[in-house]
């Protein structure tokens, strides 16, 4: 088990994106899971979360309003599945679109907007780099604070530091096992974030 970091101050709406394609071994999906429900507990019962998957296709799989609290979310994450078919790509843009079209208008007023990414980065390579750019802007323009959490060292991070409001929005780890092993410093870094959102558009 691992320990619950020190809770966030700030009241939040978070939304965290996850990479649910086929690609990923389960070992480190299960990894995916137990990182949500760290995050989550951390951020205590003032905040609300949400996922959206993305694979070839991206879906909601929890709404803000949907688990009227939290021991009712973390359950439902613990039966997040990945996709079992498919060609294995990673629509993260789709992702993020869904996620600001029909999440966040349910998210509630005077808090923090956040959004979560977990990628590998591979995203932004290649012909849906310039879908990815507009759906970022898009989310900002919604006062949502992309937070991506770039999994892995082949993560271009001078192009995705081009997609965040701040460099320090930007946070990479090496893999997997450390997504989970760094827990306590990426969940401070995420709090930060949602501090900062607020600040900027009170």
């Amino acid at each position: 088990m691992f320990a619950v970091p020190a809770p966030c101050q700030f009241s939040t709406d978070i939304a965290f994106l996850v990479d649910s394609s086929k690609n990923i071994g389960k070992v480190d999906f299960s990894r995916q899971r137990t990182f949500l429900k760290i995050i989550t507990k951390s951020f205590g019962n003032k905040s609300r979360s949400a996922v959206v998957t993305y694979g070839e296709k991206s879906s909601i799989f929890a709404t803000f309003d949907q688990f009227p609290n939290m021991p009712d979310f973390l359950k439902a994450v613990a039966n997040l599945t990945q996709d079992t078919d498919g060609s294995g790509n990673e629509r993260l843009d789709e992702a993020v679109n869904l996620a600001t079209r029909d999440v966040f208008p349910k998210s509630r007023p005077g808090v923090s907007k956040l959004a979560v990414v977990l990628t590998d980065g591979k995203e932004a390579i290649g012909p849906n780099a310039l879908e990815l750019k507009q759906a970022f802007e898009t989310s900002r323009k919604a006062e949502i604070r992309m937070y991506p959490v770039g999994i892995g060292k082949n993560m271009d991070v001078e192009e995705w530091s081009n997609l965040v409001e701040r460099k320090q929005d930007l946070l990479q780890v090496d893999n997997y096992q450390d997504l989970t092993l760094k827990v306590h410093e990426i969940a401070a870094s995420i709090c930060r974030a949602a501090g900062n959102n607020i600040h900027l558009w009170m």
